[in-house]
C-alpha cells in the first residue's frame, strides 16, 4: 500500500484519488473505475465447467477398480476372442460414463442451488455519491468513494478515516486477536506495518463501537485481506457433519461388503475344490476378478453425492420461503430445534415505531396521527423534548442536506422522531444548520443510552437519549419552563415521571427518556474518553427534559406461529432490552406467558443467579427484560447445557455473540446489521417469525428425505449382497455349479437405472406433515438408529430371497436354455422389485395408499426407469450384452407379480409392526 494513503494530509489523498469530500464521486467516475479496478470482491474460485465436473466424477478409488476390471475384460476378450468378456468390458465402461454424466449434471444443479446464497447475502454500505447518501452493495465500491460506517457494519474495503466518533474495530480476521482496536482519523504513525496505523480501516474487519466517515483507498484483491486471500486459494473446504457421517458410513459398509465378498470368494474356492478336487490359477483369478468387481458394484460410492444434492435442493426450497441457509451443517440441525430465543423488536413486532405520547413535567400529550388537532401548545410545551430527540440520533452525521428522509439507512427510533417532525412540519435540515455537531456516542448496549454534543451560539449542548428509567436515574434536575428544578429534595417530581413511565410500559410502549446539560469539559472531546467516563464527570449536572412513549405494533401472524411452537413442544423465549412492563405486555398478548408457572426476569436479577440457580429456574423463565449481550449469551449456553438445540434470532451487534453460540443463529435480512447477517447461519429475508417455523418444517423434511433415500439405497445394496451370498451357499442345490446369478455388469446397470434416479427422487418428497413433527424435536437425531438398521437388513434379506426364488422359478419352468432364463428372471425381478420397493419409502410409516402428497419427479423417474429396464428385453443388442433370454408374456406377468411382493410385505410390516 502506498504510504500516501496513511501518512499524508487528507487533501493530498483526495487530490490523488480525484474525489470530492462534499459531493462524492459521480456515477460516470464510478463506471470508469469499476472497469479499471473490477468489482470490490475477493478471489472466488471459478466454478468448474461441466467437462471438469464429468472428469472429477471419474476421480474415485472405486471407479479406478471398475476401470481396471473393464480393461482386463477387454484384454481377455481381445486375446481370447471371447465376445462375452469383450461386451462386458465395453458395457462396464458405458455404465461408468453414464454414471459420470449423471453425477456431473447433478453436481451442476447443486452448485446452482448454492448460488442463491451468494446472491442474497451481499453486504450493503452507505456511500456518498453526487451529494446523496445511498445504500449500495459493497461490490460496487471503487477507490475514491466516501462511505459511512456505524456500529455493527463490516468494513467494505480498505479505508482512510476522514472523521470518527469513539470508533473501535475488531481486527481479529487480520491479527487473530479479538480485541477492540481504537481508531482515530487525525493520527498518523510513521510505521511501515499497516496494522499499526490508527487512521486506516481494513476490509472485512468489524465496527464494534462508534461511527465514522472514511475514504475508500483500495478494493477487492488489492486490499490487505485480498493479499491474504491470494495465499489461501489452495486451502481445502471443511467437510460438514453430514459429509463426515456419510463418508464414515460408506467406509464401514465397504469393510462389511469386502468381508462378505471375501467370505464368498473363499467359500467358492473351497466349494470348487470339494467338487473338482483341484485348483488352478485361472479358477482363482476368475473368482478374484469377479469378487473385486462385485465389491465395487454393490458399494454405494455415490451415496455422499446423492445426499449432498438432496441437501442442496432443500436449501433452494427453503430459500423460496425467504430463509437463506448458508451451509449444509445448519440444515442438518434445523429440524431438531426445540428452543427459540428471540428479540422482541422487529421479530415479534413490526419495528415500525411511532411516537404516541410525550410527557414533560405536569404535562402529557397523546398523539393521534389521523387527527391534526392533537393538544394545545404542543410545540411550545414540548419543543425542547422534540428538538433534543431529533438532534440526539444515530443519523446526525447524514444531515446537512445529504439525507433527511426515513429509509432503511436509519435506526427505527430515529425514524419515529423524523415521522413526528414531518407531522409537525419541523424543518430538520434547518434545525441541523443551527446546531453544529461536535461529537456523537452511538447507543451503548450496556449503559442503555446514547449521547450527542452540539455547539449552539458559542455554547455547548450535550444531549442524552435512552431507556426511560436510566435517564431518570441519571438526572438531578428537571426542565420546567426553561428553569431547573432540583429533584433530590423534591422526590414527588421524580415519582410523577416514574408513574408515567410504568403506566406507558404496561400499555406495551417503549419508553425513552431525554435529558441535556450545558456543562462542558474539554476532556469530552478526547478521542479516548468513554461515555461512562463522561457521565462520571458530569455527576449532578444532567437535566431531565421528559419521556417519549413509542408504539411498536405486534405482528398479528406471530400469535399463530407461537401457538404452533407450543403445539410442537418448542420453547419460545423472549429476550429484550425493553422495560420489564413492556415485555410482559407483549408476551401476554402473544401467549408466550401462558402458564401460571411462567416467569419474567430482568437483567439485574439474572446477574445475581449462579449457574446452578439459573439451570434450576430456566425451564420456567419465558421472558427476559433489560438484557445486555452477556445475558443473551448466558441464556443460550444455559439451554444448551440442559441438552436443547437452541436457535437465536437477532438483528443487532449485541446479538452477535449469542447468535454465534447458538446451534442455529438467525439474523433479520431487512433490519439486521451487516455483522449480524454475516455471523448468522440463516438470514430471514422477510424478518418474519413464521419463516423460522417454515424453515424448521423444511429442515425436518430434508432430514426425513435423506433418511428415506439412504435406507432405500442401503436396503437395495443389502438385497444384492444377500442374493450373491444365497447363490454361493445354496445355489448349487438348485443350479449347475458354475451358475452366476448376477454378473458385475448387471448389478452396475441396476444401480444406475433403479437406485440413483429413484433415490434422488425420494429426496424431493414433499413433507408428510403440515405441522412440525414433535418426534424430531430432540437432541442428536440420527439417520440410522437401531430400528432403521434392522429395517435395512430385513428388507435387504427379503429382496435377496425374492430374487433368488425367482431365479429358481425361472430355471425350473423352462425346459431349454434354463440357465439363461434363471439369470434373466433374477435380473428383471431385482430391477423391478427395487423400483416397486421404492414406493414403500415415500413414507417410512404410512401406507402408500394413504399418502396424500404428490411427488411428480418420483413418478417420472419411476416410469423412465421401468421403461428402460423393460425395453432392454426386446432390443437384440441388449439381450446379447446382458445375456438375456427372450421372455414370453406369461414370463413377464410372473416377473411383475413377484416384483410386487416387497410392497405387500412392507405394507404388512407397517400395519402390524409400527415404530
Amino acid at each position: 500500500m502506498n504510504s500516501l494513503f496513511y501518512n499524508s494530509e487528507i487533501l493530498l489523498l483526495v487530490e490523488e484519488l480525484k474525489t470530492n469530500l462534499k459531493t462524492g464521486l459521480t456515477e460516470q467516475q464510478v463506471r470508469t473505475r469499476l472497469i479499471e479496478n473490477g468489482l470490490n470482491e475477493l478471489f472466488k474460485t471459478k466454478p468448474q465447467s461441466l467437462i471438469k465436473k464429468f472428469f472429477s466424477q471419474l476421480n474415485n478409488f472405486f471407479i479406478y477398480i471398475l476401470l481396471i476390471a473393464a480393461f482386463i475384460n477387454l484384454i481377455i476378450g481381445i486375446l481370447t476372442s471371447h465376445q462375452e468378456e469383450l461386451y462386458e468390458g465395453i458395457l462396464i465402461l458405458i455404465i461408468i460414463l453414464g454414471n459420470a454424466v449423471f453425477g456431473a449434471f447433478q453436481e451442476h444443479q447443486k452448485d446452482k442451488s448454492f448460488d442463491i446464497i451468494t446472491k442474497t447475502t451481499k453486504i450493503y454500505v452507505k456511500v456518498l455519491r453526487e451529494s446523496n447518501v445511498k445504500s449500495i452493495t459493497s461490490d460496487q465500491l471503487v477507490p475514491g468513494d466516501i462511505v459511512f460506517l456505524d456500529k455493527g457494519d463490516i468494513v467494505p474495503a480498505d479505508l482512510r478515516l476522514l472523521a470518527s466518533n469513539n470508533l473501535q474495530v475488531d481486527e481479529a480476521i487480520l491479527t487473530g486477536e479479538s480485541i477492540a482496536v481504537s481508531k482515530q482519523s487525525d493520527i498518523r504513525i510513521n510505521d511501515s506495518n499497516l496494522l499499526n496505523q490508527k487512521n486506516l480501516l481494513f476490509m472485512n474487519t468489524v465496527v464494534i463501537n462508534g461511527n465514522a466517515e472514511a475514504l475508500v483507498i483500495n478494493t477487492g484483491m488489492k486490499t490487505q485481506i485480498g493479499n491474504i486471500a491470494k495465499l489461501s486459494r489452495t486451502v481445502q473446504k471443511e467437510k460438514t457433519v453430514l459429509e463426515f457421517y456419510l463418508q464414515k458410513l460408506t467406509k464401514i459398509l465397504s469393510i462389511i461388503i469386502f468381508v462378505l465378498i471375501l467370505i464368498n470368494f473363499i467359500f467358492n474356492i473351497f466349494k470348487y475344490y470339494l467338487f473338482f478336487n483341484y485348483l488352478s490359477w485361472n479358477v482363482i483369478s476368475g473368482y478374484l476378478l469377479s469378487s473385486i468387481a462385485l465389491i465395487v458394484a454393490v458399494i454405494p460410492e455415490g451415496l455422499l453425492a446423492i445426499m449432498t444434492i438432496i441437501f442442496a435442493f432443500g436449501i433452494k426450497k427453503i430459500a423460496k420461503e425467504n430463509a437463506i441457509v448458508k451451509n449444509l451443517k445448519t440444515l442438518e440441525r434445523l429440524g431438531s430445534i426445540n428452543v427459540i430465543c428471540t428479540d422482541k423488536t422487529g421479530t415479534l413486532t413490526h419495528n415500525k415505531l411511532l411516537i404516541k405520547s410525550l410527557y414533560v413535567y405536569s404535562d402529557f400529550c397523546h398523539i393521534d396521527y389521523s387527527n391534526k388537532l392533537i393538544c394545545d401548545n404542543l410545540l411550545l410545551s414540548y419543543q425542547k423534548l422534540i428538538y433534543c430527540g431529533l438532534l440526539c440520533n444515530s443519523i446526525a452525521q447524514y444531515y446537512n442536506g445529504k439525507i433527511i428522509s426515513c429509509s432503511n439507512l436509519l435506526d427505527s427510533v430515529d425514524c419515529a422522531f423524523l415521522e413526528l417532525s414531518k407531522f409537525l412540519n419541523i424543518n430538520v435540515a434547518k434545525l441541523q444548520q443551527q446546531y453544529k455537531l461536535i461529537k456523537i456516542f452511538p447507543f451503548d448496549d450496556h449503559l442503555k443510552l446514547m449521547m450527542a454534543i452540539y455547539k449552539y451560539q458559542n455554547q455547548y449542548l450535550t444531549i442524552f437519549k435512552g431507556a426511560g428509567e436510566i435517564i431518570l436515574d441519571l438526572s438531578y434536575y428537571i426542565y420546567i419552563n426553561k428553569k431547573q428544578k432540583n429533584v433530590i429534595k423534591s422526590e414527588k417530581y421524580k415519582e410523577e415521571f416514574e408513574f408515567n413511565l410504568n403506566q406507558k410500559a404496561q400499555m406495551g410502549y417503549k419508553v425513552l427518556g431525554i435529558a441535556f446539560t450545558n456543562f462542558f469539559d474539554y476532556r469530552f472531546l478526547s478521542e479516548n474518553i468513554s461515555l461512562k467516563e463522561i457521565l462520571y464527570i458530569l455527576g449532578k449536572n444532567i437535566i431531565l427534559v421528559g419521556l417519549v412513549g413509542i408504539e411498536d405494533p405486534i405482528k398479528l401472524e406471530v400469535f399463530k406461529s407461537i401457538q404452533e411452537c407450543h403445539d410442537a413442544n418448542i420453547q419460545t423465549i423472549m429476550i429484550t432490552g425493553d422495560h420489564c412492563y413492556t415485555a410482559i405486555q407483549v408476551a401476554n398478548k402473544l401467549k408466550i406467558l401462558n402458564r401460571k408457572t411462567d416467569l419474567v426476569m430482568d437483567g439485574s436479577e439474572l446477574d445475581k443467579l449462579t449457574e446452578t440457580e439459573l439451570l434450576e429456574k430456566l425451564i420456567n423463565i419465558k421472558v427476559y427484560a433489560r438484557t445486555i449481550p452477556q445475558h443473551k449469551l448466558k441464556i443460550v449456553r444455559a439451554w444448551q447445557k440442559l441438552g436443547y438445540i437452541v436457535a437465536m434470532i437477532g438483528d443487532g451487534v449485541n446479538d452477535v455473540p449469542s447468535i454465534k453460540q447458538a446451534d442455529v443463529g438467525l439474523a433479520m435480512g431487512l433490519s439486521g446489521t451487516e455483522i449480524t447477517k454475516q455471523s448468522a447461519d440463516i438470514i430471514l429475508m422477510d424478518d418474519n417469525f413464521h419463516t423460522i417455523l417454515t424453515s424448521i418444517k423444511e429442515g425436518q423434511n430434508v432430514f426425513v428425505n435423506i433418511r428415506k433415500s439412504l435406507v432405500f439405497l442401503l436396503s437395495c445394496n443389502m438385497g444384492e449382497i444377500c442374493l450373491i451370498l444365497l447363490n454361493s451357499f445354496f445355489g448349487f442345490f438348485y443350479f449347475p455349479f458354475d451358475f452366476v446369478i448376477l454378473n458385475t455388469l448387471q448389478i452396475l446397470w441396476i444401480n444406475l437405472v433403479t437406485d440413483s434416479l429413484i433415490a434422488l427422487a425420494l429426496g424431493m418428497e414433499p413433507s408428510e406433515h403440515n405441522i412440525i413433527d414433535k418426534s424430531m424435536i430432540k437432541k442428536n437425531s440420527i439417520f440410522l438408529n437401531k430400528s432403521i438398521i434392522y429395517k435395512i437388513f430385513l428388507e435387504g434379506l427379503m429382496l435377496g430371497i425374492i430374487v433368488f426364488s425367482s431365479a429358481v422359478l425361472g430355471y425350473y419352468i423352462h425346459s431349454f436354455d434354463n440357465i439363461k432364463y434363471g439369470q434373466t428372471f433374477a435380473f428383471m425381478v431385482l430391477a423391478f422389485s427395487q423400483l416397486f420397493h421404492a414406493w414403500n419409502f415415500r413414507s417410512l410409516s404410512k401406507s402408500i395408499f394413504s399418502i396424500k402428497t404428490k411427488n411428480n419427479l418420483f413418478i417420472v423417474y419411476f416410469i423412465i426407469s421401468f421403461l428402460i429396464q423393460f425395453i432392454i428385453l426386446f432390443i437384440p443388442i441388449c439381450q446379447k450384452y446382458f445375456n438375456l433370454a427372450k421372455l414370453s408374456f406369461f414370463d413377464i406377468i410372473i416377473i411383475i407379480i413377484i416384483s410386487l411382493i416387497p410392497i405387500l410385505v412392507v405394507e404388512l410390516f407397517k400395519q402390524y409392526f409400527k415404530d
